[in-house]
């Protein structure tokens, strides 16, 4: 719980400037008279319960007067008022237009105090004249018993409350216990109600399986109507294909006999024509014959001179090689050439060896 730690004054009453160390439990203030006691009282009304109003308790010649009141906790708070100021602040928020003897919802609560925690000097004995109801009015106020007498208030009018809620629930479950006896043949009803709709069902899909059908038996018909109509234009078609056959060959036949006709009268044109002499061309055949045997033989005795070239020069470049095979040898035995048979002589030095 806070308690007042620290009261602050300047420009209250008699007190330029004051500071107060306030103990937790009990704080007595003692000097003379008219020195600033009870001023100290009245600066703890002042914020406490925004009392005495007005303005003259600033001190004289001053404009502005200022009360700081340090709780345990640390909070601060703060009453100025001036002939320009009229505020409370806690903790430096800034509280204003509160009205006369009224004190901000945020101040009191932290404060916690009221009047019946104030007691001026010129005041009877503290409570002892006070009848015992008061006294526990006071004592309520400030233990704050209230709070509990009103809680119990409240759960006494809620026990009330939920005894009757509870009274009528019983006569709705009563009712509903006999609305429910009354409604006994409704599981039955059910049951039937559940087997006409499976008929009924039935029913329909048997309806639907006979319109169904009778689409089908429909399809079928046209169908069977469409089939003979196609058998009838299938006879006629393939009458039709036999004459157009028949017209084909016929035009084949015309355009073979109208081929054979020209080619008839073509002969025919060639038969009536004189014949023409043939001698000329009989002996210009006769000597192109002789010419194609004379030509067959002088390309034999071609081939035969081509292959006796052929041999000539094989016979020659085997004849070289032999020289030169010889020329070898002849080097090799160291033999000399007789310059007029050109074969080969033995060297002296080769015969002297040899004697």
């Amino acid at each position: 719980m806070n308690t007042f730690a620290k009261l602050k004054l300047k420009n209250f009453q008699a007190h330029a400037s004051l500071e107060l160390e306030l103990d937790p439990h009990v704080t007595t203030i003692v000097g003379d008279n008219d020195v600033g006691k009870s001023a100290c009282l009245r600066a703890l009304g002042l914020v406490s319960l925004n009392r005495p109003g007005g303005t003259e308790f600033i001190r004289w010649g001053k404009k502005l007067c200022r009360v700081d009141l340090t709780l345990s906790d640390g909070t601060v708070v703060t009453r100025e008022r001036g002939e320009k100021a009229n505020r409370y602040l806690l903790d430096g928020e800034s509280f204003a237009a509160f009205g006369a003897g009224k004190v901000p919802d945020p101040v009191a609560a932290a404060l916690n105090v009221g009047e019946i925690n104030f007691q001026s000097q010129l005041d009877p004995p503290f409570w002892f004249l006070e009848s015992a109801g008061q006294v526990s009015k006071n004592l309520n106020a400030v233990v704050n018993l209230g709070v509990i007498d009103k809680a119990l208030a409240d759960v006494a009018g809620e026990l009330r409350r939920s005894r009757a809620a509870v009274e009528v629930s019983e006569d709705r479950l009563k009712e509903a216990k006999a609305k429910k006896e009354s409604l006994a043949w409704v599981p039955g009803c059910r049951a039937a109600l559940t087997a006409l709709q499976a008929t009924a069902a039935a029913k329909q899909e048997a309806g639907q399986s006979a319109a169904e059908l009778a689409v089908l038996v429909a399809g079928l018909r046209r169908c069977r109507a469409a089939l003979k109509t196609a058998e009838a234009m299938g006879e006629a078609w393939d009458a039709v294909a036999a004459a157009h056959a028949e017209h084909t060959a016929a035009a084949q036949d015309r355009k073979q006999l109208e081929h054979l006709l020209q080619k008839t009268r073509k002969a025919r044109a060639v038969a009536a024509r004189p014949m023409p002499d043939v001698g000329p061309l009989v002996a210009s055949r006769d000597r192109a014959n002789k010419l194609a045997e004379r030509r067959r033989a002088l390309e034999m005795l071609l081939n035969q001179l081509t292959l006796s070239e052929q041999k000539k020069w094989e016979a020659e470049d085997a004849l070289e090689k032999e020289k030169v095979k010889m020329t070898e040898a002849q080097e090799r035995l160291g033999l000399s050439k007789c310059p007029s048979c050109g074969r080969p002589t033995p060297s002296p030095s080769s015969s002297a060896t040899s004697t």
